[in-house]
C-alpha cells in the first residue's frame, strides 16, 4: 500500500511539475507583443466587433503560485448597429471601454478542479448600452458557432476572492421604444468572497434617468450585502441583508431564489428602513408628480414585505405575502396643507392562492393639521367579490386655523368648529337600494360656534351648537314592546339664525328625528315600509320681506308616520300630530295666532263609495264575466256611469261647484281622513272680516265627511259665543257633479251678540275685497294699527257698502240663544231663534228677543245668490216698544209715513215687507211692498211747546195733558205708494178721523175728520201737496165710526202669508220660485178712494163764520187790502 501511495504521490507530482512547466513555457513564448494580437484576432473573429487592446501580459513566476493577467486599453466597437437611423446617440458603437484590467487566479486550486479567482480589479470601466426602434441592440455582438458543442458538461467549480473596480464606472442605458434613458456612475464597486461560498458586495455611485416624460435628478445610490452562490448549485442564489440605497432611501432585502427549471422565489423580505417623506418623494420621478405639487415632512415612513409561500414566476399569478406599512408621527405637508401630527399602522395580507381571501387592517391612521384632525382605523376583507369594510372614524375640523388659501379660496367666510365620530360595517354589496339595509352606520357630529357669511353680504348663518345622530340598527323600547332594526336620524340645533336680504330666519331648542324600519322590505317600492318622525322646535322666528310674511313659533311640534292600512302591504297609513304653545302668523293685514294648539289627523284609503245603481251594475258585469277579478268588475262599473253622466254635465246646475280640478277630487275620492284640534286660544284679523275674531277652549273634531266642535267659546268684537255643531257632507260636497252643498247645523249661545260690528265688519270686509280688486292696496307695517285701519277706511270710502251674497253650496241649520244682541242702540234681551242658510238665501225663523223698550218677534228672508239678485222679506211682530226705537230699528218707515214724525210713546207693530236690495245693500224703493200695522196707547203726539199753543188754540179741557189714549194705524205700501187705512182716535174733547195716501216722493194727500169738537158739527180737512208746498182745505168729514168698521184688517194676515211664503221659498230654492211678495186680502175702503176727487168739498159760509166766532180760523181780508197786498 505504501508503495502504491509512493507511486501515486510521485506520479501527481509530475503532472504538477510538468503542468507548470507548460506554463511557464506558454507565459515565456507569449510575450505582450505576441499575445495582444491574438487576443484581439480571436475576438474579432467571434464578435461583430472591433476590439482594440492596447497590451495583454501574463504574469507567472513573479506571482507563483497565481497566474495574472493584465490588460491596459480594453476597446469593444460594436457593428450590430451600424445600419441604425442617424437619429441614435454618437456613442452607440462604442459598447465597453476599460482603461485597465487585473485578474489572478489560483492554479492549486486549479489543478484540483476548481476555478479559484484571487482577485479581479477594473479600471475606469465605461458601459454604453442602445436599443434601436426596430428592437435591435449594440450588445448583439455575439457571432453564431458551426458546430454544436452538445450537451453541457456542467458549472465547474468556481470561488472569487475579491472584485473590484477602480475609479468611475459610466453606464448609459438608451431605449428608443420605450423612451427610456438611463445614466449611472458608479463610484465604488467590490465583491468579497473570503468567506465563499458567501459574497460580501459593495457598490455605490449616482444616477440620472428619463423614463418617456418621467425625469430622474442626479441620486446617489448604494448595494451592499451578501449574496450565497454554489457552483454545485448554481442554479440557486441568496441574498443576506441585502441594502440598497437610493440617496437617503434604504432597504434591506433577505431572499433565496431557485432558477434550475423555472424562477422560483423561496423566500423575501424587504424592510424599508425609516425615511422622512421629503426623502421618499426625492426619489420619485420627475413626472409622476406634477411640478406643482409639494409633499414633504418630517415623519419617518418604514415598511416591511414578506413572501407567506414559495412564488414561481410566471406561473404563479401574484405572490402570497404580508406588508406592513408604518408612519411614526410626524410632520407632513400636501400643497398648502399642513399636518403637525401624521401616523400611520397598516398591515396587508395577501393570499396568491385565493387572492379574495386577501385583507387589510389599518390600525390606526391618526392626523392632526391646520384646523383638521382625525383617527381612522378600518379592516377590508374580500377585496375581489364583495369587499367587506368595518371601522372607526373621529376627527374635527377648527375652521379658523384653516389654511388661509383654502379659506381665501371659498366663496364665504366661515369660522367654528366641528367634531364627528362614528362606526361602520359594509360590504360593497349593500351599496344598492334593494341591499341598503344591512349596512351598518352609527354615528354622531356636533357643531358649535359656527358662522358663515358670504362675501357678497348675500347670505349669513349662525349656528351655536348643533348636533346630528345617525344610528342604521337602533333598538326603541316603549313598555313591554321593543323595536330593533331601525334606521334613525336625529338633529338638534340649540339656537340658530339665517339672513338673507329680504328673508330673515332665527330659531332655538330645535330637534328634529326620523326613523324607519331597517330591513329588506325597505327597498321594495311596491309596499308600505314604516316610517316616522319628530320636529319640535323651542322658537322659530321668520320674516320674508317679498310678502311681508310673519311667522312666530314657541314650544311646537310636528310629529309623524307612515304606516300599513288594516295590515295591507299596498295601502298607507299616514298620521300626523301638532302641538304648540304659541303661533303668530301675519301677513300684509292679516294677522292670526294660536295658543296651546293641540292637532291630529290620519290619512287612509278610502273605501268606494257605491251607489244601488253601481252595485247593481256590478252584479250584472259580474254575471255576465265569471272570470273577472272584482277591481276589473268595478272599473268597468265605474266606466259605464261615466259615460251615462256625461251628457247630463253641461245641464247641471254648477252654482253649488266648489271649482275643485279633477286631480283634487280625485285626490278626494281616494283618500279618508279623521282627527281633532284643540286650542286655548286662536285669533285672527283680517281685512275681509275686520273685527279682533278669537276662539277659545277649541274642541273639533273631523273627518273626510265631517266637522264636530264642542263646547267652544267665540268672541268676535264685543260678542261672545259658545258653539256646539257639526258639519256633514263634506266629501260628497266636494266631489259631487251634481253640487251636493255642506251640511251645518249648530248650537249657538252667548251672553253678548254685536250685531252693529259684525254687520260692520262684513260690509268693510266686502268693501276692502272690491277695492284691492279694483285699485291693488299695499301692505302695512307690522304692528301698526292705525295704518291698518287707514287702509280699511280708505277701502270704506271708496265702498261704503258692497252686497254679502251667501254661498250657494252651503245648507246650514242654526240655532240661537243669546243673553244681550246689540242692534241698531238696542238691546235686545234673551234673544232665540233659527237661522238656516240653503241655496244663496238666509232664513230667520222664530227670532223672539225682549229689550226694556219692547219685546220682537221675526221672521225674514235674505236672498243673495249671487251680486246682482238681492232680495230681502221679513215679517215682524213688535210689542210694547217705544215708537222712537221703532223708527231707528226701521229707519225706512219714517220716510214712507212721515205723519208718525214727532209721534213718541209705547206701541205694538204688525210688520211684512218685501223689497229688493241694491248692490249698496239699500233698500230698493220701488219694489218695496209692506203691511204695516201700529197701535199704542198714551202716545204723545206734540211736544209740549206745540202742545201748549195747539191746546189753548183748541180750547181743550185738560192743557197739560199731552196724550192719547189709543191710537191704531194700519198703512200698505205697494206700487211706490203708501195706503193710510181709516183710523180714529181721541184726543181731549176731540175725536180725529185720519186717512190718506202719499207716494215715496212724498206728494200726499190726506184727509182728517173732525168727529168730535166743540164746534157743533162735524167737518174735514184736507191736506195734499209737499212738504215744501202745502195746501189745506176745509170740507165735510169723509169718515165716521160706521164707515170705519167697514176697513179691512190685513196686517196680521199679511205678515202670517209672508211667514209662510218664506218658509216656502226656502225649502223649494229661492232661485225656483218667484219672489216672495204680499198679497192684500183687500183693497183700500171706497172712502179713501174719493180723495180730493170733489173739488167743490168745503164748508158751508155758516160754519166758515162759527169757525171766525170761535177764532179757529182767521177772517178774510177786504178786498181793498187784497188790492193793497
Amino acid at each position: 500500500m505504501k508503495k502504491f501511495l509512493k507511486i501515486l504521490g510521485f506520479s501527481v507530482a509530475g503532472v504538477v511539475l510538468l503542468l507548470i512547466a507548460a506554463i511557464s513555457v506558454v507565459v515565456w513564448i507569449l510575450t505582450p507583443a505576441k499575445l495582444t494580437p491574438l487576443v484581439e484576432d480571436a475576438a474579432r473573429k467571434s464578435l461583430n466587433a472591433d476590439v482594440n487592446i492596447g497590451r495583454v501580459e501574463l504574469t507567472f513566476w513573479s506571482t507563483f503560485p497565481r497566474l495574472v493577467v493584465d490588460v491596459d486599453s480594453l476597446e469593444i466597437i460594436s457593428h450590430s448597429l451600424s445600419t441604425a437611423a442617424d437619429t441614435l446617440p454618437a456613442w452607440r458603437d462604442s459598447l465597453v471601454s476599460v482603461q485597465a484590467f487585473h485578474g489572478a487566479l489560483i492554479l492549486p486550486k486549479l489543478i484540483a478542479g476548481t476555478i479559484a479567482v484571487d482577485r479581479v480589479e477594473i479600471i475606469r470601466p465605461e458601459i454604453n448600452l442602445v436599443t434601436a426602434a426596430d428592437g435591435s441592440t449594440n450588445s448583439d455582438i455575439v457571432k453564431p458557432s458551426d458546430s454544436d458543442s452538445g450537451s453541457s458538461s456542467g458549472i465547474p467549480s468556481f470561488s472569487l476572492g475579491r472584485f473590484a473596480i477602480s475609479g468611475d464606472m459610466p453606464v448609459r442605458y438608451l431605449s428608443v421604444p420605450d423612451s427610456t434613458y438611463i445614466a449611472a456612475t458608479l463610484s465604488a464597486a467590490s465583491v468579497h468572497g473570503e468567506k465563499n461560498p458567501v459574497y460580501t458586495l459593495n457598490v455605490k455611485g449616482d444616477t440620472r434617468a428619463e423614463i418617456g416624460k418621467i425625469s430622474i435628478s442626479d441620486i446617489r445610490l448604494g448595494l451592499g450585502g451578501n449574496i450565497s452562490w454554489d457552483p454545485e448549485r448554481p442554479t440557486a442564489i441568496k441574498l443576506d441583508r441585502m441594502r440598497a440605497a437610493l440617496a437617503d432611501v434604504t432597504v434591506d432585502v433577505t431572499t433565496s431564489a431557485d432558477f434550475s427549471h423555472s424562477t422560483v422565489i423561496n423566500s423575501l423580505n424587504i424592510n424599508l428602513l425609516p425615511v422622512a417623506i421629503h426623502s421618499l418623494v426625492a426619489i420619485v420621478p420627475e413626472g409622476i408628480i406634477p411640478e406643482s405639487t409639494e409633499i414633504g415632512g418630517e415623519a419617518l415612513v418604514s415598511a416591511d414585505v414578506s413572501l407567506t409561500e414559495p412564488y414561481t414566476v410566471g406561473t404563479d399569478l401574484i405572490p402570497s405575502l404580508t406588508a406592513a406599512l408604518t408612519v411614526e408621527e410626524g410632520t407632513a405637508r400636501f400643497e398648502e396643507m399642513y399636518l403637525k401630527k401624521l401616523s400611520l399602522k397598516a398591515k396587508a395580507v395577501i393570499d396568491g392562492r385565493d387572492p379574495d381571501m386577501s385583507q387589510l387592517d389599518i390600525t390606526e391612521l391618526f392626523a392632526v393639521g391646520e384646523g383638521v384632525g382625525f383617527r381612522l382605523s378600518a379592516k377590508v376583507s374580500r377585496p375581489l367579490s364583495d369587499p367587506r369594510v368595518r371601522g372607526t372614524f373621529k376627527g374635527g375640523i377648527v375652521a379658523r386655523w384653516l389654511s388661509k388659501r383654502l379659506l381665501n379660496a371659498l366663496p364665504c367666510k366661515i369660522s367654528g368648529n366641528l367634531k364627528a365620530e362614528c362606526d361602520f360595517a359594509f360590504r360593497r354589496s349593500y351599496l344598492t337600494p334593494t341591499e341598503f339595509h344591512r349596512v351598518k352606520f352609527n354615528g354622531q357630529a356636533s357643531l358649535a360656534d359656527f358662522h358663515l357669511d358670504m362675501r357678497d353680504a348675500s347670505a349669513s348663518l349662525f349656528i351655536d351648537k348643533a348636533s346630528l345622530n345617525l344610528g342604521s340598527d337602533s333598538r326603541i323600547s316603549v313598555g313591554a314592546h321593543t323595536v330593533d332594526s331601525l334606521l334613525t336620524a336625529s338633529l338638534r340645533i340649540d339656537s340658530v339664525a339665517f339672513f338673507t336680504p329680504g328673508l330673515d330666519v332665527q330659531g332655538r331648542d330645535w330637534n328634529v328625528g326620523l326613523g324607519m324600519l331597517n330591513v329588506a322590505s325597505t327597498a321594495d317600492t311596491t309596499v308600505i315600509n314604516p316610517i316616522g318622525g319628530r320636529i319640535t322646535a323651542g322658537m322659530l322666528s321668520l320674516d320674508n320681506e317679498a310678502d311681508s310674511a310673519r311667522i312666530r313659533l314657541r314650544d311646537a311640534t310636528v310629529s309623524g308616520s307612515l304606516t300599513r292600512f288594516r295590515g295591507s302591504a299596498t295601502k298607507p297609513r299616514l298620521s300626523a300630530k301638532i302641538t304648540s304653545r304659541r303661533a303668530i302668523y301675519s301677513q300684509n293685514m292679516l294677522r292670526a295666532f294660536i295658543s296651546d294648539i293641540d292637532a291630529a289627523v290620519t290619512v287612509y284609503p278610502a273605501p268606494p263609495r257605491l251607489t244601488r245603481r253601481t252595485r247593481q251594475r256590478m252584479d250584472s258585469i259580474a254575471a255576465l264575466y265569471p272570470s273577472l277579478p272584482p277591481d276589473s268588475i268595478y272599473a268597468r262599473a265605474m266606466a259605464m256611469s261615466r259615460r251615462r253622466h256625461t251628457a247630463d254635465i253641461d245641464s247641471l246646475d254648477t252654482a253649488n261647484s266648489f271649482n275643485l280640478d279633477g286631480s283634487t277630487v280625485a285626490m278626494l275620492k281616494k283618500w279618508g281622513t279623521k282627527g281633532h284640534v284643540k286650542a286655548s286660544r286662536i285669533g285672527v284679523f283680517t281685512p275681509l272680516f275686520p273685527i279682533r275674531n278669537v276662539i277659545s277652549d277649541l274642541d273639533l273634531k273631523f273627518s273626510s265627511d265631517s266637522l264636530t266642535i264642542s263646547n267652544t267659546r267665540y268672541t268676535v268684537g264685543r260678542s261672545r259665543l259658545t258653539v256646539d255643531g257639526s258639519i256633514a257632507n263634506i266629501s260628497r260636497s266636494l266631489t259631487s257633479r251634481r253640487g251636493s252643498p255642506i251640511v251645518l247645523d249648530f248650537d249657538i249661545k252667548g251672553d253678548t251678540l254685536d250685531i252693529n260690528r259684525i254687520a260692520t265688519a262684513m260690509f268693510a270686509g266686502v268693501a276692502y275685497r272690491k277695492t284691492a280688486e279694483r285699485e291693488g292696496l299695499s301692505s302695512v307695517a307690522e304692528d301698526s294699527e292705525a295704518e291698518m285701519q287707514r287702509v280699511l277706511d280708505k277701502a270704506a270710502e271708496n265702498d261704503s257698502a258692497a252686497p254679502i251674497v251667501i254661498p250657494m253650496n252651503i245648507d246650514a241649520a242654526l240655532k240661537l240663544n243669546i243673553s244681550n244682541v246689540l242692534y241698531s242702540d238696542l238691546t235686545l234681551n234673551h234673544c232665540t231663534g233659527n237661522a238656516r242658510l240653503s241655496g244663496g238665501a238666509l232664513n230667520l225663523r222664530n227670532v223672539r228677543a225682549r229689550t226694556d223698550m219692547g219685546s220682537i218677534d221675526l221672521n225674514a228672508l235674505y236672498s243673495a245668490p249671487d251680486e246682482t239678485d238681492l232680495r230681502f222679506a221679513f215679517g215682524m211682530l213688535l210689542k210694547d216698544f217705544h215708537i222712537d226705537r221703532f223708527l231707528k230699528l226701521m229707519p225706512s218707515i219714517d220716510s214712507v209715513m212721515p205723519l208718525l214724525n214727532g209721534v213718541s210713546g209705547i206701541i205694538n207693530a204688525d210688520i211684512a215687507a218685501t223689497s229688493e236690495l241694491e248692490p249698496d245693500m239699500n233698500i230698493n224703493i220701488p219694489t218695496l211692498s209692506a203691511a204695516v200695522k201700529i197701535s199704542g196707547d198714551s202716545l204723545v203726539l206734540l211736544d209740549s211747546e206745540t202742545f201748549r199753543k195747539v191746546s189753548k188754540w183748541l180750547l181743550f179741557k185738560d192743557k197739560k195733558r199731552n196724550m192719547i189714549d189709543h191710537m191704531e194705524v194700519e198703512m200698505i205700501v205697494d206700487s211706490q205708494r203708501v195706503e193710510l187705512f181709516p183710523f180714529i182716535f181721541d184726543m181731549d174733547r176731540y175725536r180725529l178721523g185720519v186717512m190718506g195716501t202719499n207716494d215715496l216722493a212724498l206728494n200726499f194727500n190726506y184727509h182728517v175728520a173732525v168727529l168730535k169738537s166743540p164746534i157743533p158739527f162735524k167737518f174735514g180737512i184736507n191736506i195734499s201737496g209737499n212738504p215744501d208746498k202745502m195746501k189745506i182745505r176745509l170740507g165735510g168729514a169723509k169718515l165716521n165710526e160706521k164707515k170705519l168698521a167697514s176697513t179691512t184688517m190685513i196686517s196680521d194676515t199679511t205678515r202670517i202669508n209672508l211667514v209662510r211664503q218664506i218658509e216656502s221659498a226656502f225649502i223649494r230654492g229661492v232661485r225656483n220660485s218667484s219672489r216672495p211678495g204680499l198679497h192684500l186680502n183687500a183693497s183700500a175702503p171706497a172712502t179713501m178712494q174719493t180723495l180730493g176727487s170733489d173739488a167743490s168739498d168745503t164748508i158751508s159760509r155758516a160754519d166758515s163764520l162759527l169757525f171766525i166766532r170761535e177764532g179757529l180760523i182767521e177772517s178774510p181780508l177786504p178786498p181793498d187790502s187784497l188790492k193793497h197786498e
